[in-house]
This record gives C-alpha cells, structure tokens and sequence, in this order.
C-alpha cells in the first residue's frame, strides 16, 4: 500500500470501515509479511474513521433534512424574502466550509448543506 494513502476513504458506516480493515489487515499485519509502521497507520486510520462515523451530527440525518426542506418551502409560500436570506446563506456553503478547515464537524456541515441543496 501506498504511504499517507487514506484506507477508509469512501466509507460510510462502521460496518464498512470494519469490513475493509479486516481485509487489509490480512495482507498488512507484521505476521502475514506486513510492515509495522504500516500496519500501526492502518490501525490507526481505521480508528479516526470510526470515531468520524460515530460522533456524526444528527442534524445529517434524511429526517431533519427533509424537515428542512419542507420548512423552506413553507416559507418559500408564506415569507419569501426570509426563504431568500436562507438560500444566500446555503449558497456560501464551500465558504463556510472552507473556512472550518480542519473542525471536526467540517464533513458534518458539508454534507448538511450539500443535502439541502439538492
């Protein structure tokens, strides 16, 4: 495997991240001719991949995100300049996300916004 290369990447729950380390655990343990370092980092990035995965935010959930929408469309009808403040607001979505940089609730807001703007 390639170094600083992310392991986990794509991943989106802990079954996965589960199913991918024990695949990669056969080829890079120290007992199947893997290399140590390599090894730990893989542990390790398995590690930061679940505790990414379980401290998500429930405001990602479909729920809270269809109750999002049906609350700007509501408003949309009744108050359509307040619809119109909100919708510049998701419009600065990279901005925002940007300026997080390495928060980690970064991935959380990005996937937020990216759900209510579809």
């Amino acid at each position: 495997m390639a170094k600083n290369e992310n392991y986990f990447y794509g991943c989106e729950t802990v079954e996965e991240c589960k199913a991918r380390y024990k695949e990669l655990a056969k080829k890079m343990h120290p007992d199947a001719g893997g290399n140590d370092e390599e090894f730990q980092e893989l542990l390790n990035q398995f590690n930061d991949a679940v505790a990414d995965i379980q401290t998500e935010s429930p405001f990602v959930s479909d729920e809270f995100v269809a109750l999002c929408k049906a609350g700007l469309a509501c408003l949309r009808k009744a108050k359509p300049k307040v619809a119109e403040n909100i919708e510049r607001v998701t419009a600065f979505a990279p901005l925002l996300t940007g300026l997080m940089k390495d928060s980690p609730q970064k991935r959380n807001v990005e996937k937020f916004l990216g759900k209510i703007n579809e």
